[in-house]
């Protein structure tokens, strides 16, 4: 009996397509459960497909998913908020494994954050940053050492209104900087640039 149906509903796509619809307008209730079940059954076989496709559809809709977004965000201004204060911890967390594994990135976002807050021009990049310590061979610019952990120094302090700038910025070792702090650079006889 099974196979008949379906055989029939192949025959007959048209006949089947009206009587759903009749079945749907007669009861709209089972009809948006029924529907809504299917729909969950389908995500959850199809997860990594649907990512794919989301993916996909955002890429090539990228501004107008951007405009859309950012409308909803200034309608609901409390979203945000409201959103973070609920995953706190999650978040935190998310940021600190972010900053552990990117700390180029995050040294960069950093001295970027201070030069904006005191009205500075800010345009370095990470990728600019990594090219000035290739540059310096991952040396110290004042010391010409090679640390394991090379720091970002403003050669003009962002406290003395240097900017914030790839020809403003040397890599430095954390004792010169430290010692350096927010003075002039050290007495060395010209920065040790391609040593």
């Amino acid at each position: 009996m099974r196979l008949a149906a379906l055989r029939y509903r192949e025959a007959h796509p048209d006949r089947q397509r009206l009587t759903t619809q009749r079945w749907r307008k007669a009861n709209p209730d089972r009809a948006k459960r029924v529907a809504k079940e299917s729909k969950r059954v389908y995500n959850a076989a199809n997860k990594e497909k649907l990512r794919a496709y989301r993916k996909a559809y955002y890429w090539a809709h990228k501004e107008d998913e951007a405009k859309r977004n950012r409308l909803y965000r200034e309608a609901h201004p409390e979203y945000g908020r409201l959103w973070h204060e609920a995953h706190k911890e999650s978040v935190r967390l998310r940021m600190r494994a972010n900053a552990l594994a990117n700390p180029d990135i995050r040294r960069v976002a950093s001295a970027r954050h201070r030069a904006r807050k005191l009205a500075l021009p800010s345009t370095l990049t990470a990728p600019q940053w990594k090219a000035i310590v290739a540059a310096y061979k991952g040396k110290c610019a004042y010391c010409g050492a090679k640390p394991k952990k090379v720091t970002m120094d403003h050669v003009l302090p962002l406290a003395r209104g240097g900017h914030h700038i790839a020809e403003n910025v040397v890599p430095a070792c954390m004792p010169c900087n430290q010692h350096k702090s927010a003075g002039p650079p050290p007495l060395i006889p010209s920065l040790r640039l391609l040593l």
